[in-house]
């Protein structure tokens, strides 16, 4: 199934939802609309970013409204293969770099961000939050917490 990126400000995702994702990630299960969670980064600006193989962008957005949240902006990670059920090397930096080019998202009059194609910016980390936020929530702290 094709990979897609798709963003949230921190603070948008209740915390069972997020506890819920990772859970999914780790298990390999997918929802009822085919998603398949496999990670789950953040950034300095508090912004959260789900990484998932869906059958298209519809299921994607279909999933987080099941939930009741917005889903703001939907891509597909593009890499050489056309499909994947785990992210690999090429798909991880893909979305590394993705992440990066989104800097400045949401704009202040919207959310258009800016092209896909940008350098790599020096405050990502280029980690994913898998870990971190994991560590987060058994402690109990808010997700929002220590990402800006």
């Amino acid at each position: 199934m094709p990979i897609f990126l798709d963003a949230h400000l921190a603070g948008e995702l209740p915390r069972d939802e997020i506890q819920a994702f990772l859970r999914a990630a780790r298990s390999a299960t997918r929802d009822r609309f085919g998603v398949l969670a496999l990670d789950l980064y953040c950034d300095g600006e508090r912004r959260l970013f789900c990484v998932v193989a869906a059958p298209d962008q519809a299921s994607v957005r279909a999933g987080h409204a099941a939930i009741g949240t917005v889903c703001r902006r939907v891509r597909r990670v593009g890499t050489d293969r056309s499909s994947a059920d785990e992210l690999g090397e090429e798909e991880t930096a893909a979305v590394r770099r993705m992440i990066a080019a989104d800097r400045g998202w949401p704009a202040r009059r919207g959310e258009v961000a800016p092209s896909d194609a940008g350098e790599h910016s020096p405050s990502f980390k280029g980690e994913s939050a898998a870990g971190t936020m994991a560590g987060m929530l058994r402690s109990g702290r808010a997700p929002s917490t220590g990402m800006g």
